[in-house]
């Protein structure tokens, strides 16, 4: 029955295509969640980088809230669709201009800047995806002449959970791969507390100063008092690599995932079509698919009357252990033939009876 579903669910082209933008914006998203520290420090070089990077969350945080009344507004104008494909081209058009932001410029404007086109991305991402999922749904409805939920919603929960802990992970493993040291190699500074009159404390320079405050004024004794904190650097290929996965995997995503969007199976006619042929399909006339322009034939249609049955029926199944207490039964509107344990199910009945009785 298991791979009865999984082969309905691979033949409903909408719901390939849902679940394909739901992974590429949430990979986007996620990247920048998981590579924004890095940047902040590696990149940007800002010694402080916890402290800023909070910031923007904290910016980015109140602008979702914002985004989502917006986004909940612009959906009685437009289509799910229509509105998730745009924010991600705004997402991909803003992320892809400004890597072309010297990095000064950058530094100074990325509060102001970034809160614009990444929360509405989050936002979107929240709201949006359930509506495109409830058309896939229906879609199956429509096609296989019963509902099948749980398969998708299982799916699409896995789907999900499976992304958080690759997205999470993979762009530590890269980053190792290509020479990451972590702090540059210092034991204490930016951001890690330090001794005494110590900035920063690295392997080849101690950073000695008035106190551990992470501000360019306090200036180390030796040494030239402007240079860079070494608890910042990293080998030209960490730098490359944070960009790449912080900025132009991010931006691919998106711009896949609009072109998908753009050309979806289930367009915004297709999805009007949808909601008559199934009012059609549900009274017992003809009707036909809207993704493939085909008249639906109702000999492989999904039985669902006695699923119930057949679920309680496996479960019981493993419990049983011995033969003599075993008796095979077919049950109603089934071909299968199941192991029943018949006293374990009769005592649950007489038990249930005298709970009744004394009711």
């Amino acid at each position: 029955m298991f791979m009865q579903d999984l082969t309905t669910v691979a033949s409903n082209r909408p719901f390939w295509e849902y679940i394909s933008c739901k992974v590429l914006l949430l990979v986007a998203f996620h990247l920048y969640n998981a590579m924004s520290l890095y940047y902040f420090k590696y990149v940007l070089r800002a010694e402080n980088s916890v402290k800023q990077n909070s910031m923007l969350n904290m910016v980015a945080m109140f602008s979702v809230a914002l985004y989502l009344k917006l986004v909940r507004g612009m959906m009685e104008r437009v289509t799910a669709r229509v509105l998730y494909r745009n924010v991600a081209s705004i997402f991909t058009v803003c992320h892809a201009l400004f890597t072309l932001l010297p990095t000064f410029t950058a530094a100074n404007y990325v509060y102001v800047l970034m809160p614009l086109y990444m929360p509405p991305l989050a936002a979107a991402t929240q709201l949006l995806p359930n509506h495109l999922l409830a058309l896939t749904l229906d879609y199956h409805k429509l096609v296989r002449g019963g509902d099948n939920l749980s398969i998708y919603v299982m799916l699409d929960n896995n789907v999900v959970q499976m992304l958080d802990i690759l997205v999470g992970s993979l762009p530590a493993i890269v980053l190792g791969r290509v020479g990451f040291v972590n702090n540059g190699g210092c034991s204490c500074g930016c951001g890690i507390a330090c001794p005494t009159f110590h900035r920063w404390k690295c392997p080849h320079d101690a950073g000695f100063a008035c106190s551990g405050a992470l501000m360019s004024d306090n200036m180390p004794f030796y040494g030239e008092p402007a240079r860079t904190p070494p608890c910042l650097l990293q080998p030209e290929s960490v730098t490359r690599a944070i960009n790449v996965i912080f900025f132009y995997v991010p931006v691919g995503c998106a711009l896949v995932a609009s072109v998908i969007l753009s050309r979806m199976s289930m367009s915004d006619q297709a999805a009007e079509n949808l909601k008559l042929q199934l009012e059609l399909r549900m009274a017992g006339k003809p009707s036909y698919d809207p993704v493939r322009n085909v008249a639906i034939s109702t000999a492989d249609d999904v039985d669902n009357s006695n699923a119930v049955l057949r679920l309680e029926a496996h479960f019981i199944r493993a419990c049983c252990s011995k033969p003599e207490n075993q008796e095979r039964f077919e049950l109603q509107s089934s071909q299968s033939v199941f192991i029943i344990n018949r006293p374990r199910v009769e005592k649950g009945l007489r038990m249930w009876a005298a709970k009744a009785a004394r009711a």
